[in-house]
């Protein structure tokens, strides 16, 4: 299978972030069982007997589909990169990805699946790609992070993924304490919480 990078846009098409920049090529399993590096289903080229071959998506999962399709196909079969950003994929406020409680159920299930059917090549990796699974809801969390129960979700997030790698404080130190900075002034500061400071005052 073939894939290439990826950066994101807005819905009017302004350039969010450069996606992440991962040189995989090979027997590719456990580093896909870490994260989803190709990070989008529009970004790779693989052959259709593999598909037919491997049942294509799973239809059951309402979301991560990729995923799980990216880990079958990476247990038998070889992978390489295009080392160029060839995709530019919209970020919607409305879509899939941005129901980041359902996605964190579908992710679970997607890690728990694969584990099932490689516990020795992927048990290694477990505690390693739960971590990047809350890393990913923590910053998905807060690019869309509006209200205290929001940034709660970002919190939360973010203390799974130091649950699950304790290393990650300080390999990532700074990083951890910009975020956790963040998460903190969101609660504080969140909309609802200055509307209710408003009030009370004003009512004074």
């Amino acid at each position: 299978m073939a894939y290439s990078w990826t950066d994101y846009i807005d819905v009017q098409g302004q350039w969010l972030y450069a996606g992440g920049r991962e040189h995989h090529s090979g027997d590719v399993y456990g580093a896909m069982f870490c994260r989803d590096f190709v990070e989008n289903g529009s970004n790779l080229m693989v052959r259709r007997a593999v598909l037919d071959q491997l049942g294509g998506f799973d239809t059951s999962l309402r979301s991560v589909q990729d995923w799980e399709l990216w880990l079958r196909i990476a247990a038998a079969y070889p992978f390489v990169l295009v080392p160029k950003a060839q995709i530019r994929y919209r970020i919607m406020p409305g879509s899939n990805s941005s129901n980041l409680s359902r996605q964190e159920r579908n992710l679970r299930r997607v890690l728990e699946m694969a584990l099932a059917r490689s516990p020795e090549r992927l048990g290694p990796y477990r505690r390693q790609s739960l971590s990047n699974l809350y890393q990913y809801l923590t910053f998905r969390s807060l690019s869309l992070g509006q209200t205290r129960r929001q940034y709660g979700q970002s919190l939360r997030y973010l203390w799974l993924a130091c649950l699950h790698c304790p290393a990650l404080l300080g390999q990532r130190s700074r990083l951890m304490a910009i975020t956790s900075a963040k998460i903190l002034l969101g609660l504080v500061l969140s909309p609802a919480w200055l509307a209710g400071r408003k009030a009370a005052q004003a009512e004074a």
